[in-house]
């Protein structure tokens, strides 16, 4: 029968080889595989488009890149609610989040995204639609509009001089 639920883990560090072994073990219904990190740019974008949900069970405070790499390609997040991700998921319209180290509430999140794959594909639009509107000229526009907001000087007429 075919698996439930694939999971992969990709990465390198001081626990790729704890998860490599974790990957080795028999997980019944649900396929674990760890693979080694790709290139960032058009391989990992590549790798990122053929997943479902991009899950960030972090422990600690981050800047959350991955949340916005994952928009970009039309993919939804599950995340711990840490401040970095907290902020940059919209919780139920462009990801689910669930506690730092809970484990139960992530499985929960697993068996919904089994149930309902479709709020996956709907997350993964609206993070491509929120994504969409935060590119580098917007930053910039959103700077310049809010520093002529705060310094803005009262206007002093026609020029007399």
């Amino acid at each position: 029968a075919a698996p439930v639920l694939q999971i992969d883990i990709i990465g390198a560090g001081p626990l790729a080889e704890l998860c490599r072994r974790f990957a080795a073990e028999d997980h019944g219904a649900v396929t674990v595989r760890f693979l080694d990190p790709v290139p960032y740019g058009a391989p990992f974008f590549d790798l990122l488009r053929g997943y479902e949900a991009v899950v960030m069970a972090n422990r600690q405070p981050e800047q959350p890149r991955l949340v916005f790499d994952a928009f970009s390609q039309a993919v939804p997040v599950i995340a711990s609610r840490t401040p970095g991700v907290e902020t940059s998921v919209a919780e139920g319209q462009t990801g689910w989040l669930f506690p730092v180290d809970d484990a139960a509430g992530l499985a929960d999140l697993f068996e919904r995204a089994i149930a309902r794959p479709q709020d996956l594909a709907d997350m993964g639009a609206a993070g491509l639609a929120a994504v969409s509107r935060r590119t580098h000229a917007r930053m910039h526009e959103d700077r310049e509009a809010f520093l002529k907001s705060r310094l803005a000087l009262p206007d002093a007429g026609p020029d007399t001089a």
